[in-house]
Formats: structure tokens, sequence, C-alpha cells
């Protein structure tokens, strides 16, 4: 499971709104640059998609934001 270190974004990159649960770290076409963290509503919007390079999915579970859809599959523990 992978869980976002440092501050977790306070806004959204692109349209400023307040992020309390759920953010993507994404590839997208927002106003400033090809990536950012945005919203769910800015990432659907974008036409963004999940996947290593293209998007990860953070939702706030306890005090941190963990990874719930686009990251790497977790390696099962007997090596398979």
């Amino acid at each position: 499971m992978a869980i976002w270190i440092g501050d977790a974004p306070a806004h959204c990159d692109n349209c400023h709104k307040e992020i309390t649960d759920s953010f993507y770290d994404a590839a997208l076409p927002i106003f400033f640059g090809s990536w950012g963290n945005v919203c769910p509503k800015c990432f659907i919007l974008a036409g963004g998609t999940l996947g290593i390079g293209r998007g990860q999915h953070y939702k706030k579970e306890g005090s941190k934001f963990v990874c719930v859809a686009g990251g790497r599959e977790p390696r099962s523990r007997s090596g398979q």
C-alpha cells in the first residue's frame, strides 16, 4: 500500500478547491502544465486516466492519504 509522503496538497492545482478526503496525482492537461494534484471533478473533466505514469487516486484514511487506485499492485509475500 502506497502512502503519500510529506504534506498532502491543501487545494486542487487546477480549480483551487480545498482537498479534504480525496485527490489525484496525475499527468493531465491542466491550466499551468502537464501534471498536478487535482480534485476528483478536475480529474474527470480533464480526461484523466489511472495507471503508472498517468494518475494515482489517493484517499484519506485516518491521518494519511493512501493510494487506492492507479499505483503499483502489491507483490505477494511469496514472491509470485
